[in-house]
């Protein structure tokens, strides 16, 4: 906004501030001084008037040499905004499972550089709104703001945020944005939120108790497929997690379609000793002597017994020491291994269908 004062006692140009106001009150946005030529205007304009008809005036405060006037009115009316809207879900949107919380969000956009948009926001679900509590849903008002001289602005927008639950199926999402005294209402797009059927699992009991390390144990799991829920879960050695050293799982049977259960069994190793090698290592390293022996001339053989003699001796100590030479002390030579240690752990069996996973945990005892 922009005011010239002009003086009619030939005192010169006015000077002092210049106050606008709008149907009698002041904008708000402070007085602006008067410069070399008796104008005065808005630094950066005003934005915040709000919608409809108004009546703007210029209050000059006067100077030393002149009195305050006041403008005449100035009719202006101040349209209400256009507003656009758009919804969006969380990013796996295309892949929800039944029973999950599915945030929802609007963005209200706007060429204001206003007061933010405020209202409500409703969500809808093929055309009808969402039966959740909250919506429709306060918009969260963000004020814009700019300036008039460097035609900088940035444009005021609203928020509107809802976490709901949705149906099985393929869900056409939107918003519908209500409107307020500033700006116009708005529909957004459709989007697509797809919520698959889900399964439950579970363990029939909640431990697995062994006698001993050598033994086995089981547990029954079972998978109830939820109305619409016809997937396949693939059981293998890979599904266990937590299990004690050399222990294996397996399932009875291997997979489930849609409803039905598995039984696991846990099988643990016994104490045992650890494999030495055999008489072959003696056969190898004297067969090897024996080989070397019958390359000899035969005049060599006849000449050499004593020779003879030696090299089997020593292919002896060799075949020993790389037996572990008899090992002092504790059981000829052998290690024992003790097989699958004896306490408690939890076992966490993963089930899978496609994007669905589910875990049970169960209580492994072994004694």
């Amino acid at each position: 906004m922009r005011a010239d004062v002009s003086g009619l006692s030939g005192h010169g140009v006015a000077s002092g501030s210049v106050l606008f106001a709008f149907d009698g009150e002041s904008i708000g946005v402070g007085s602006f001084s008067l410069n070399n030529q008796g104008t005065a205007a808005t630094a950066r304009g005003v934005f915040t008037i709000p919608a409809g008809q108004h009546s703007i005036v210029a209050q000059y405060l006067g100077d030393s040499s002149f009195n305050p006037n006041t403008s005449a009115a100035v009719p202006t009316t101040v349209l209400q905004a256009s507003t656009t809207v758009g919804v969006v879900a969380s990013s796996n949107s295309n892949n929800v499972a039944e029973g999950t919380s599915v945030p929802l969000a609007a963005n209200i956009g706007t060429t204001s550089s206003g007061l933010g948009p405020s209202g409500t926001v409703t969500f809808l679900s093929g055309g009808t709104p969402i039966p959740t509590a909250g919506n429709p849903v306060l918009a969260e008002p963000f004020n814009g703001n700019g300036n008039i001289q460097n035609g900088t602005f940035i444009a005021a927008q609203g928020l509107a945020r809802l976490n709901t639950v949705l149906p099985v199926g393929q869900n056409a999402i939107t918003a519908q944005y209500s409107g307020d005294s500033n700006y116009t209402g708005s529909v957004s797009a459709a989007i697509t939120v797809n919520v698959g059927a889900d399964f439950v699992f579970a363990a029939t009991g909640p431990s697995i108790t062994i006698a001993s390390p050598g033994g086995s144990g089981t547990a029954m799991l079972t998978v109830t497929g939820q109305p619409g829920y016809g997937g396949t879960i693939n059981f293998s050695a890979a599904s266990c997690a937590g299990l004690p050293r050399e222990s294996t799982c397996s399932f009875n049977p291997a997979s489930v379609t849609s409803t039905g259960s598995t039984t696991l069994t846990i099988s643990t190793t016994a104490a045992h000793s650890a494999r030495l090698e055999g008489p072959a290592g003696w056969t190898t390293s004297l067969g090897a002597t024996l080989a070397g022996i019958f390359l000899l001339g035969k005049k060599s053989r006849r000449r050499n017994w004593s020779c003879l003699l030696s090299l089997i001796a020593a292919s002896c100590l060799i075949t020993i020491v790389s037996c572990g030479g008899g090992s002092s002390g504790g059981g000829g030579g052998g290690n024992k291994d003790p097989g699958t240690p004896a306490g408690t752990s939890t076992v966490t069996v993963t089930a899978t269908s496609g994007t669905l996973t589910h875990t049970t945990a169960l209580t492994l005892t072994i004694q």
